[in-house]
Order: structure tokens, then C-alpha cells, then sequence
């Protein structure tokens, strides 16, 4: 059934009916949905409408989510994606950056066995 957030509301309160039984890891979701609605005092009948919040006319835009995104600082990316260097090679650093190429470190972390380059070194001289 479609309903907008009016159609819950009651003068006695909210009134939200689920369609089934919560999952356990739903719960505190749902307590803090109930903690958000509880600070209104009522709504005004009219059309229900999206409103992003990290804007300020509302409209949801991806950089607007990066610029609003907590844990992730962005600086170092815009420096690889902007400096002068042929695209190949900001592709490359970027990877590197995001330690998915497969160098020394990397395959020895994923436990990936590794013969050395200084054999000679330890050989019987």
C-alpha cells in the first residue's frame, strides 16, 4: 500500500504498522528512525518530497557526497587525478595507492612465497 509520512501521522503520534517482524540487526535502525520522527510536532498534508541534506538546495549530486563523507579524506586522490601526468600512469598510482597492485609487499602480506633477488647472497661461495 502506498502511503506518504502524513498518512502516519495521528494526533496522538505516529502510527507506523510494519509488514513483518524485525530482524535483530534492524532494531536499533528502526529506534533511531522513531527518535528522528518524534522530533517533529506534526506535518502539514502536501506532497512528500526527498531533501539531500548535504546540499543546500537539496539535490543529491556524487560530489557532494564525497565532500560530506567522514572517513574518507580526498586530498591525496585529487592529487593524483589532477597533476599532469599521462592518464596510464595516474591510473597506475592510483592503484598502487589503493594497494591493489600485486608488488613484493603485497604478495607477501597475501603470503604469496617469493624467491629473492640476492640468491647469489646466500648461496654456499
Amino acid at each position: 500500500q502506498q502511503k506518504t509520512i502524513v498518512d502516519h501521522w495521528t494526533p496522538q503520534g505516529w502510527n507506523f504498522i510494519f509488514r513483518r517482524q524485525l530482524n535483530d540487526c534492524e532494531i536499533q535502525r528502526v529506534a533511531d528512525f522513531f527518535n528522528t520522527t518524534e522530533q517533529s510536532n506534526g506535518l502539514e498534508g502536501g506532497q512528500d518530497i526527498l531533501w539531500w541534506k548535504g546540499s543546500q538546495k537539496g539535490s543529491f549530486k556524487v560530489g557532494y557526497a564525497y565532500k560530506n563523507h567522514p572517513n574518507q579524506p580526498h586530498s591525496h586522490w585529487r592529487g593524483i587525478w589532477k597533476s599532469e601526468i599521462p592518464l596510464k600512469v595516474a591510473c597506475f598510482v592510483w592503484l598502487l595507492a589503493k594497494e591493489v597492485v600485486l608488488s613484493q609487499d603485497n604478495l607477501k602480506r597475501r603470503w604469496i612465497p617469493l624467491r629473492s633477488r640476492y640468491f647469489f647472497l646466500w648461496g654456499n661461495c
